[in-house]
């Protein structure tokens, strides 16, 4: 067997004899192993007592005599495992230690130049210096900052207002650990601070001054100060390398969280900070970022600072989630980039430098120490908050906009919805808007809706939620089809019914809103409206027919020769729903097809002079008021119960009287 390689792992010869041996016998006393390895008897107890601290033998007492036991062979591949580790520390403690060392190299050089102070009183003596040299206006460099025990953190926070009032300017580059005493002093005037990328330490803290620098060797109230040019001017550089350094990395959820609650400190209470694409990363660590930024914006409220948020249009959702849980005067306010617009990572332009993260499972925290570039993003925010239009393409982003309407109304609040419809969409879109309506049903959420001709079929199916806290009302035929209007709190959004994918634009602008709901309010309101045309007057039938009776005075058929296939559908439908029509027309009539429905009644007691004028439909509530021109029906509709009940009168005295009254 090869013992040397025992050795090289760290076992004396005499330890691997010793071990060996106890391989063979087992359990064992002195004797047995001093004889089995050949070691000296007044040696053995010192090389098993080593043996037991590397783990290779253990023993027990029995009738007052140790017993001696090898551990088993594998355990010698434990002990080099823990020297491995061991030895990996060392390296680390070691690489530690070697700017210090080097520093101290270093030192020697100027040991002629240099003084050295101690304690509190040293401290005093070679801090004064730094205020004694320099002047108003004068530049004071200070790098290496960690912490500090609280005493020595009171002496140096004061000892910076003395030095600000004299009106000393400083530059302080602060070990990231040392943000503490970092958000202090930045609120001092004539005082400037950046800290160093996190895990970036320094050996020491320098303050660098004139042709001065001041050494504080940490964790100790001891400074070394050297007046040296040369050396001075080695420190500077050093500095200015690491201060001009725009832009720092740092990675893990500690940055993250050291990055978001370091914010409210750099604002006054009711102020506010902007981020442009708000988010919650991708889907996988969505809820992770949620609890993270419950807990911060608890914190963010507490401190009295608000948010404005653009989220990405993805993330339309969140907007719910941040009304309930961050409300109030100092809450949040919320808009959306528009349609398509892609930033890789959330931007959040502060005072003088911007944060950039990167919400995946290890996030990256990205720090931009420049004032031009976060004044643009600034800008930038202010161009897309400030932006009046939006566009969404997709089924989810017309929904996101319904929801997003709803929760802006409260209770009792009311929108209006100008040329309702779901054309292209009939499947998909009733079944969201159930449960919508439940929704603004549940929260008591008023509506008006003036819907496209030929829906009202549409509504029988659904009519508790059209019914319930709102109102409904009919356009005519060719008003406004295609495209519904919603408006609500000074917005407008137009929804276009694409069969593939639809589109939702939203304009928010108080004249656009006021503009539209004019338009509405006349809509709403008005009872005479003309319509043109064979489409017209076919919708006409159809809006007769959902009424389920109606009378004519004068109907002589013209229609009924133009569309004669809608016709035949058109009385197939009226027959299986019980619909009945009377018809007062002129003898000349008598044998057309108007004449003849089986569901009709005709009286043929109307003057021929009076036939070719003009036709009424007297129906629902509405009389039409029909003239066929060479080129086209024209229409004019009345939409007035009073009127109705004015001609339905007088259809009723032609009805009941006869040519007697001619």
């Amino acid at each position: 067997m090869d013992l040397e390689l025992l050795k090289e792992i760290g076992l004396t010869d005499s330890e691997t004899k010793v071990y060996l041996a106890l391989l063979e016998l087992g359990s064992s006393t002195k004797g047995p192993i001093v004889d089995k390895s050949g070691v000296a008897s007044s040696k053995i107890y010192e090389l098993l007592e080593k043996l037991v601290q590397k783990g290779l033998v253990s023993f027990m007492i029995q009738s007052g005599v140790k017993h001696f036991e090898a551990a088993p062979p594998d355990r010698i591949m434990d002990y080099l495992a823990e020297k491995e580790s061991k030895l990996s520390v060392q390296k680390e403690k070691l690489k530690e230690m070697m700017p210090q060392l080097e520093l101290r190299r270093q030192m020697s050089k100027y040991k002629s130049e240099a003084q050295i102070f101690k304690g509190n009183k040293g401290w005093k003596t070679a801090f004064d210096d730094i205020i004694n040299t320099l002047q108003k206006g004068d530049r004071l460099m200070i790098t290496g900052i960690s912490k500090f025990d609280p005493e020595f953190k009171r002496m140096i926070y004061h000892w910076h207002v003395r030095r600000a009032k004299k009106g000393i300017k400083a530059d302080i580059l602060l070990n990231y650990a040392a943000r503490e005493i970092g958000e202090k002093l930045i609120k001092l005037s004539n005082t400037k601070v950046k800290y160093m990328q996190k895990g970036m330490v320094t050996p020491a803290v320098f303050l660098i001054y004139g042709q001065k620098t001041l050494i504080s060797l940490p964790n100790q109230r001891t400074f070394l100060r050297i007046e040296n040019e040369e050396a001075t001017k080695a420190f500077k550089s050093y500095f200015e390398t690491i201060w001009s350094q725009d832009t720092t990395v740092s990675k893990g959820w500690d940055a993250l969280h050291d990055a978001f609650y370091s914010i409210p400190d750099q604002y006054k209470e009711g102020e506010h900070y902007e981020i442009i694409g708000a988010g919650f990363g991708e889907h996988n660590v969505e809820k992770k970022y949620s609890e993270f930024f419950r807990k911060y914006h608890k914190y963010r409220q507490e401190k009295g600072v608000g948010a404005k948020l653009l989220f990405y249009q993805k993330h339309v959702a969140n907007e719910k989630y941040y009304k309930e849980n961050f409300k109030g005067k100092d809450g949040i306010q919320m808009k959306y980039l528009p349609y398509g617009s892609s930033v890789p990572v959330p931007i959040i332009p502060l005072k003088d430098k911007t944060i950039m993260i990167t919400q995946d499972e290890n996030p990256t925290v990205i720090t931009i120490n420049n004032k031009n570039i976060t004044n643009a993003f600034h800008e930038h925010f202010k161009s897309l908050w400030e932006q009046d239009v939006t566009v969404a393409t997709g089924m989810d982003k017309v929904h996101n906009a319904w929801d997003r309407m709803l929760d802006e109304l409260k209770t009792g609040e009311e929108y209006y919805v100008m040329s309702a419809s779901w054309h292209g969409q009939k499947k998909k879109v009733p079944e969201y808007f159930k449960n919508f309506h439940q929704r603004r049903i549940d929260k008591k959420v008023k509506a008006k809706f003036l819907f496209t001709a030929g829906t009202k079929a549409m509504l029988k199916n659904v009519e508790k939620y059209y019914y319930t806290y709102s109102e409904v009302k009919f356009l005519p035929k060719t008003i406004y089809e295609g495209m519904q209007i919603n408006m609500y709190n000074n917005k407008v959004l137009f929804l276009v019914w694409r069969e593939k994918e639809p589109i939702v634009i939203t304009i928010e602008d108080p004249t656009v809103y006021k503009t539209f709901k004019t338009y509405f309010d006349t809509s709403w309101g008005q009872e005479t409206y003309i319509i043109r045309g064979l489409d017209a007057v076919q919708q006409l039938f159809e809006d007769m027919l959902e009424s389920g009776e109606g009378d004519f005075i004068g109907a002589r058929g013209y229609f009924v020769d133009e569309r004669p296939k809608f016709i035949e559908d058109w009385e197939k439908r009226c027959i299986k729903k019980g619909f009945k029509l009377r018809n007062i027309v002129d003898k000349e009539t008598k044998g057309h097809k108007i004449t003849k429905f089986k569901f009709a009644q005709t009286k043929y007691t109307l003057p021929k002079e009076f036939a070719p004028l003009s036709v009424f439909w007297i129906f629902g509530d509405k009389v039409a008021i029909s003239n066929w021109t060479e080129k086209e029906p024209i229409v004019t509709v009345i939409n007035n119960k009073g009127m109705y009940d004015l001609y339905k009168k007088q259809f009723e005295t032609l009805w009941n009287k006869g040519k007697d009254l001619f």
